[in-house]
């Protein structure tokens, strides 16, 4: 395999860490994951936003600003190849959604002194699957439910996933529409994604069944 820093990428409910988690076992590499449950703000910014979200997502920053210095300790290996369930970069994607404008300012201010370099990935793996399908998965899934979340909040994060990754281009992206192609519990789409990534030419691709 080509890539040595690959990213999964999806809004929340679009199964990006079973992905992650199941390429990094066929490739037998290194798999980073987030855990944002990790984030003792995480509750507290559900049940008032306003309040926490300052407080969340500087939390998220300093656990990504840990798993940067992994990802460059592990890179340094030269047999190394990290899978990883989240783009270090996703917080231009939720800081404009939850923040007010000052703190927005102060919170990429304190961002560029901790992380003023940022490692990009080789590849982007962007999973898109509709709305309706986020929600069924988030109900689907063990321990978890969409009412949880804010209302309208995970609508609002899908919208801002759609406009980052259409005007992104600073690295390959693979995108999948997973409403008809299921990588997770099928053979044959999990081939044709395996396929696929060693095709790639230019940097936006996308994959379907008719491949």
């Amino acid at each position: 395999m080509n890539y040595r820093y690959i990213v999964i990428e999806g809004c929340i409910g679009s199964k990006k860490t079973e992905l992650a988690d199941k390429l990094s076992f066929f490739f037998n590499c290194i798999f980073i994951k987030e855990n944002p449950g990790k984030n003792p703000f995480l509750i507290p910014f559900f049940l008032n936003i306003k309040h926490h979200a300052l407080a969340a997502q500087l939390q998220f920053l300093l656990d990504r600003s840990r798993i940067l210095e992994q990802i460059k300790n592990e890179e340094l290996k030269n047999d190394a190849t990290i899978i990883s369930d989240f783009l270090i970069e996703k917080d231009k994607i939720f800081a404009p959604v939850t923040l007010e404008s000052d703190e927005l300012d102060l919170y990429w201010k304190i961002r560029n002194q901790i992380m003023p370099n940022i490692i990009k990935p080789d590849l982007i793996i962007l999973l898109e699957p509709s709305l309706d399908k986020i929600y069924t998965n988030l109900d689907a899934k063990k321990g978890s439910s969409s009412e949880i979340y804010p209302p309208n909040f995970i609508k609002k994060i899908f919208d801002e996933y759609q406009r980052f990754f259409y005007v992104y281009d600073e690295v390959p992206i693979l995108i999948a529409n997973t409403d008809e192609l299921d990588f997770i519990n099928n053979d044959d789409h999990f081939n044709l994604l395996i396929k696929t990534m060693s095709n790639l030419q230019g940097k936006k691709n996308y994959i379907n069944l008719n491949e």
